[in-house]
């Protein structure tokens, strides 16, 4: 092949791995199959009883994992341990970058300065108890994460993160139900709010949930379960209470 009029000039070419896959279908051979993603047990990085065991395996790897050795298996255990550590600490990392979009919404401030770091989300709500902040505060732990339109973020960061790496569930994600990676990434938004909420312990002792637990009402007193009213939880509800760390509840149903 030559260049211009002198046979012996250098030609100028581009060589490129990925230049294959855009060539039209005549230039492929008639059975050519397309690289295909890697297929994984849908639970694979986040098993029903919480730990990773040697049937977790089996179910993760299909037949393959049929062939393995004991020690084999327990080094699989590892590696798929650290998976999902590898997957929380990315959406971990993600979640941070949507609750940083989230305060400048709503102009949290640390010091009397907007918040520039996740590190100045946990100062604000340490520094400051005040309703506006506690609004503040629930808009970015929670409300950002509620509604039809914020409802699919785990599902959404789950689809981004597989796509990154070719994989592919063995079976669909029911509606109501989540992939391995998916419970990943929403127990690492989970271990965000704690961080947040645990700046308050040594100041103001003020802590957001969503729902009262051990059965107790806002006066801390039991429900009787036969004759309690069931209440549903709508978006933008929540419980504020106060002075958690010294057993002396305050709880007020925003």
């Amino acid at each position: 092949m030559w260049y211009g009029k002198n046979p012996d000039s250098p030609v100028p070419c581009v060589l490129s791995t990925s230049s294959a896959p855009l060539l039209p279908a005549i230039h492929y051979r008639y059975d050519f199959v397309p690289l295909q993603p890697t297929t994984v047990y849908l639970r694979r990085v986040s098993p029903e009883k919480k730990a990773i065991t040697h049937e977790h395996v089996l179910k993760s790897l299909g037949d393959k994992g049929r062939r393995l050795t004991h020690a084999q298996t327990t080094a699989m255990i590892r590696v798929i341990q650290e998976e999902a550590l590898a997957v929380i600490k990315w959406g971990g990392d993600q979640v941070k970058i949507r609750m940083m979009k989230a305060a400048a919404k709503v102009g949290l401030q640390a010091g009397g300065h907007p918040v520039n770091t996740f590190e100045d989300i946990k100062t604000s709500w340490g520094e400051d108890g005040s309703e506006d902040n506690v609004a503040k505060i629930y808009a970015i732990c929670y409300a950002d994460y509620e509604g039809k339109k914020n409802q699919q973020w785990s599902r959404e960061l789950e689809i981004e993160y597989m796509a990154g790496l070719n994989l592919a569930y063995d079976l669909t994600p029911k509606l109501r139900g989540k992939g391995g990676y998916e419970v990943c990434i929403s127990h690492a938004k989970g271990n965000m709010v704690r961080r947040i909420m645990n700046k308050s312990i040594a100041s103001h002792g003020g802590l957001i949930v969503l729902s009262l637990k051990n059965n107790k009402n806002t006066d801390g007193e039991p429900v009787r379960q036969k004759t309690a009213k069931v209440h549903r939880r709508v978006d933008g509800e929540f419980v504020f209470k106060k002075n958690v760390s010294n057993q002396t509840e305050h709880e007020q149903r925003r």
